[in-house]
């Protein structure tokens, strides 16, 4: 049977050893070192591999050099002579068992156990967690280096290129002149409107850029405001500008139900306040504050709110308004006072009707205390 190439190349290397073991190793040697590299030069999962491959090369020396001195100690020892040369140990082996050994009368097994020293399990952990993030270290810092790459090739590619912004009002106003294509006549019919546009957009710009938020809102309410609405103008200003006004808050959305409420709580606070129906309290603690938060003297009704109301009516008889409305739409600083505390020009015998009134109230007879009222019933 003929034999592989692997040993005709043992046969080879066994009879170069022979012959001069020593050149042999000289010769292989240097040919190792010429394509030697060094494990600075490697990748970091070469390296740990070479490292590996030399570990279990030395503990293979070390095994073979532990069994050479076992057999040693035996034969100077005269124990017996070793019956069989058992092979060396394998890469994996930690623990060399010795061959039976044998003298004429009994038979000797001798085990020589070298445990190799353990690594303690928390540095194993340890070395674990620094490989894992020198490799996350590793990755983030390449992926850092595409990352400015990417960008120094971008900052290459439009360098130089895509006009120039115009900075000024003015040169805004020039360059777009000479995109439209004007004649030089016509330039100073536009330029004066354009250089304004240009100056109240950047005035709006600056104003929302400093943060003054009261300035900010009175240029929201400009922008939402119904000329621009009109002309279907809103976003594009605010674009130009830098805001957004898509909150309703901004737009004047004014129905023709709120217009109509609002005039008739105008007319009946101008009822009410006229001197025929009110009377004004001089005394300064008889102020108090309205819906505009604005201090504001106090007026006492002189008659029922229910008579007020009926003159209303009388006046406007064309507004379609309830009680329940009207009563609503009293002012906060115009009261309603009872019959007997108000200060009318009612004579001491109707006075003294009404403070009757109140006393039966109290004992049970009458619920009424409204002189007009209890006229009414008994009639």
């Amino acid at each position: 049977m003929s034999k592989s190439h692997t040993q005709r190349q043992k046969v080879y290397r066994e009879r170069k050893k022979a012959e001069g073991g020593s050149q042999l190793l000289e010769k292989e040697s240097k040919r190792t070192k010429k394509y030697y590299t060094n494990v600075s030069k490697l990748s970091k999962r070469e390296a740990a591999k070479r490292r590996e491959k030399l570990r279990v090369k030395q503990e293979v020396y070390r095994a073979s050099k532990k069994f050479d001195y076992a057999n040693e100690i035996i034969r100077n020892t005269n124990i017996g002579n070793v019956l069989s040369e058992e092979p060396r140990p394998s890469t994996s082996g930690n623990d060399i068992q010795m061959a039976e050994v044998t003298s004429s009368d009994s038979t000797l097994v001798v085990k020589m156990t070298f445990q190799r020293k353990q690594k303690s399990t928390s540095e194993k952990k340890k070395k674990q967690k620094i490989d894992y993030f020198a490799r996350v270290i590793k990755n983030l810092r390449r992926k850092n280096q595409s990352l400015r790459q990417a960008v120094s090739r971008m900052k290459q590619i439009t360098k130089g290129k895509g006009p120039k912004t115009p900075t000024t009002p003015r040169s805004t106003a020039e360059k777009e002149m000479k995109e439209a294509g004007l004649e030089s006549n016509q330039h100073e019919t536009i330029r004066k409107k354009l250089v304004f546009g240009h100056c109240i957009t950047n005035e709006m710009k600056q104003r929302i850029a400093s943060g003054n938020r009261k300035g900010g809102e009175i240029i929201k309410r400009i922008i939402a405001g119904s000329i621009l609405r009109k002309y279907r103008l809103t976003q594009n200003a605010a674009r130009l500008v830098g805001v957004r006004v898509r909150s309703k808050q901004y737009i004047n959305h004014s129905s023709t139900t709120q217009k109509s409420h609002k005039k008739i709580y105008t007319a009946v606070r101008e009822l009410l306040e006229i001197e025929d129906n009110s009377r004004q309290l001089p005394g300064k603690a008889d102020s108090i504050k309205n819906e505009k938060k604005e201090r504001v003297q106090k007026f006492v009704l002189n008659d029922y709110l229910r008579n007020i109301f009926i003159k209303f009516k009388a006046e406007f008889p064309n507004q379609k308004i309830s009680f329940a409305t009207f009563c609503r739409a009293r002012p906060k600083h115009v009261t309603l006072v009872n019959f007997a505390a108000r200060v009318t020009c009612l004579c001491t015998k109707h006075q003294n009707f009404a403070l009757r009134l109140n006393c039966l109230k109290r004992h049970g007879v009458s619920t009424n205390t409204s002189p007009d009222n209890f006229s009414k019933q008994q009639l």
